[in-house]
């Protein structure tokens, strides 16, 4: 395969027309015998009659979205998805192509492609109608470049990837800033209309390339425009008319356009075309009635899926783990895989807090009982089911079912009792033998006491017990405290850790380290997931289930003999963890320097 089309339908697509429809349908009528395949990350796949249309079609390779997913960009990050899976095929160009663009005559995909060289690394539509705000660029609704451009020069579709800050401007800008930083030259198709309706609105590009633009906005106005309700009405109805031009009469349209055809085209808002139906040979059997398309809802992508979310069952609470049943529908071109992560523990060590910036990378997704209502919705408490039952191959493989990924993504859980609990190390080990281990370890003293105040105000208001409640006392005093205690004793959990995961597949992370140096430990997580590390998550210095202490605060000298009892744990897990800076756990740390006569 030559060429690789990417093209990204919603997230707010306008049902007018199925505008994805009309895109793959003038690629394949004006690219007769070239050697390409098409790539289509679908966001709108609430669509029954576009899925089929993508499904079924044998040039498109089809990759949906996962409704309980909530991307980083609605277009950068799966046209970065869509990148990955294509560079399985090994093609020696890549095109990106708006839904709302296509080609409008034969040769285009040559003259694009025809143009690369040493140098020349970029060709495509050229956007400078926003100049005095945007910085000209080769645009995203139709650019044309090579794998190895974007291999050498390390860039990403989904705009991670970047120079300063204030000249990062768009989609895709990236690949227009590079190329010009290293003195490279990149092919402009400009705007070669004759005939305007609007400058941002409905255009040609080298007369090579149709472009919707701006047009297919819900509410369409402009930095350098008057942006009254009037000036956007009359804006979307101009674009509406261009719409039922583009689908009613478009030879005579495109022609008007070029300024080469004779029957006159008006661009008075209040002018209407003529037409009541799509011509049905336009959609292959899509037609629909005009006014159905100007009325039909426009819905924007973070509403698509609105109330197709399920609830993530709480299966700690359960007595059977998970079944297939219980997760969410595959979506469409994504691999079932098992996990490539594991967080295995701690409780209350900021994991929620880590794997929500995990999450923002734009190569890690959440596995299929993710639900982002859920306040479990990182864990999948698996393992603990079995108690002191080894796994079966058939639970194994069932455990495994939880995950999947776009190629080139990966996917993982963060229990976080996997590393404390009996068995599931064992269990973990003979399931994912190879899976990458993540440990993210706290000061014991703080641990204990956020596990504390974490237990009583949570678990004992699910058990129905009160504050004052002769239950509530023996809960705390005998059930409560000792498995907060137990839970920041590292030194041995970590030791049956290494007996049975090889060391080279985990990675330990300290807590404070974390917080004092989010950029450097979150580098240093994805080199170990070996994702690209050059991603910087938003937010990482924002608590995430952070909660008062309630129920249990200490003096400076119950804390200070609290740290006494951690003093010998931590010196073991000094050798077996010595990379952690243990001044950041000072009082037991000073209890360590003080107590040489500690043995191990």
């Amino acid at each position: 395969m030559e060429t690789a089309i990417l093209i990204v339908n919603g997230g707010e697509d306008p049902t007018a027309g199925k505008w994805i429809v009309f895109c793959v349908n003038k690629i394949l009528q004006n690219t007769p015998g070239a050697d390409f395949k098409i790539f289509v990350w679908n966001n709108n796949i609430t669509d029954d009659i576009v899925k089929r249309f993508l499904e079924s079609n044998s040039h498109i390779l089809y990759m949906e979205a996962n409704p309980e997913e909530e991307l980083g960009h609605p277009h950068a990050v799966p046209l970065q998805r869509l990148y990955s899976h294509a560079r399985q095929f090994n093609p020696k160009y890549i095109i990106t192509m708006d839904s709302d663009a296509h080609p409008i005559r034969k040769g285009w995909l040559e003259e694009l492609t025809g143009r690369l060289g040493a140098d020349c690394v970029i060709s495509g539509v050229w956007r400078d109608e926003l100049k005095k705000a945007i910085k000209p660029y080769v645009h995203p609704s139709c650019l044309c470049t090579s794998v190895a451009f974007i291999e050498d020069k390390g860039l990403r579709f989904d705009g991670t990837i970047s120079g300063p800050e204030d000249s990062r401007q768009d989609t895709l800008s990236d690949f227009t800033l590079k190329a010009e930083s290293l003195g490279l030259g990149y092919y402009k198709l400009e705007r070669s209309n004759k005939n305007n309706f609007h400058r941002i609105m409905g255009g040609i590009y080298g007369d090579f390339i149709y472009h919707h633009g701006a047009g297919t906005r819900r509410n369409i106005g402009f930095w350098d425009e008057a942006n009254t309700r009037r000036d956007r009405e009359r804006n979307k109805r101009l674009s509406r008319l261009a719409l039922e031009y583009l689908f009613l009469d478009y030879d005579n349209y495109i022609g008007w356009l070029r300024g080469t055809q004779g029957r006159q085209v008006v661009f008075d808002p209040d002018h209407r075309p003529t037409g009541t139906f799509v011509p049905a040979s336009l959609l292959e059997g899509l037609g629909r009635s005009i006014q159905e398309i100007k009325t039909a809802p426009l819905k924007p992508f973070r509403k698509i899926f609105k109330g197709t979310r399920s609830k993530t069952k709480l299966f700690y609470k359960s007595e059977k783990p998970f079944s297939e049943a219980d997760l969410r529908p595959l979506p469409e071109g994504w691999n079932r895989q098992g996990p490539d992560f594991i967080g295995v523990g701690v409780p209350k060590a900021g994991t929620s807090w880590w794997y929500s910036l995990m999450l923002q990378h734009p190569d890690i997704v959440p596995h299929r009982l993710f639900s982002k209502n859920s306040p479990v919705s990182k864990e999948l408490h698996y393992f603990q089911h079995f108690m002191f039952q080894p796994l079966n191959d058939e639970a194994g493989e069932n455990y495994k079912k939880a995950f999947a990924a776009p190629p080139g993504c990966i996917c993982g859980e963060f229990s976080t009792i996997y590393m404390h609990h009996p068995m599931n190390i064992i269990n973990l080990n003979k399931t994912c033998p190879d899976t990458k281990v993540i440990v993210l370890l706290r000061d014991p003293v703080d641990r204990m006491l956020s596990h504390f105040n974490h237990v009583m105000k949570n678990r004992s208001r699910a058990l129905g017990f009160q504050d004052d409640d002769e239950k509530m006392i023996f809960f705390k005093k005998y059930s409560v405290y000792p498995e907060a205690y137990y839970f920041s004793l590292y030194a041995n959990a970590v030791r049956n850790l290494l007996l049975w995961v090889k060391r080279e597949n985990i990675l330990f992370l300290q807590y404070e380290q974390c917080r004092i140096n989010p950029a450097e430990e979150y580098g240093r997580t994805l080199e170990f997931l070996a994702v690209d590390p050059r991603f910087s998550p938003s937010r990482a210095g924002e608590p995430v289930n952070k909660q008062s202490h309630f129920y249990l605060e200490l003096t400076k000298s119950q804390r200070s003999a609290l740290a006494h009892d951690f003093a010998g744990d931590v010196a073991e897990l000094k050798k077996l963890v010595p990379e952690f800076d243990y001044k950041l756990w000072p009082e037991v740390e000073i209890v360590c320097e003080s107590r040489k006569d500690i043995t191990i």
